[in-house]
């Protein structure tokens, strides 16, 4: 995969995981502890999770380090098929999806599209994590 984006270093930063994670993953933080001690982070499961970023150059395991990019371009796997533009929230699996219009639930979007794409397909991606309520 093409991750050649110049990126800020002051907008990576590692932590361990808590399972596993594929580059292109959509991250959040967790709760988790021992043997974390506070950094530990997770894919994402679902539009209501509070995206913080995306897993950049990883493939990681329970207790392994993963960088994730908290602002800035990179690349996120996708779960479906999504155009520019599009606003973008996680799946079950930690890929990205389109935000549903019309949708009355608080979705946390990671960021939008800056090209069109298809399921399990990296797609270019401004890194832009908030809150969405379309």
């Amino acid at each position: 995969m093409d991750n050649s984006f110049v990126l800020d270093p002051n907008q990576i930063r590692s932590y361990k995981a808590t399972a596993a994670i594929v580059e292109g993953n959509i991250v959040k933080l967790s709760t988790a502890t021992a043997p974390y001690d506070g950094e530990a982070c997770e894919k994402a499961a679902a539009a209501t999770d509070i995206a913080v970023g995306v897993a950049y150059r990883a493939q990681a395991t329970a207790g392994r380090s993963v960088d994730i990019v908290f602002g800035g371009q990179c690349r996120v796997l996708l779960g479906g098929t999504v155009t520019k533009g599009a606003q973008l929230v996680s799946d079950a699996s930690g890929r990205a999806v389109a935000v549903t219009p019309g949708n009355t639930t608080v979705n946390y979007r990671v960021g939008f599209a800056l090209e069109g794409g298809v399921i399990n397909e990296y797609c270019a991606i401004q890194v832009s994590p908030c809150v969405v309520l379309i």
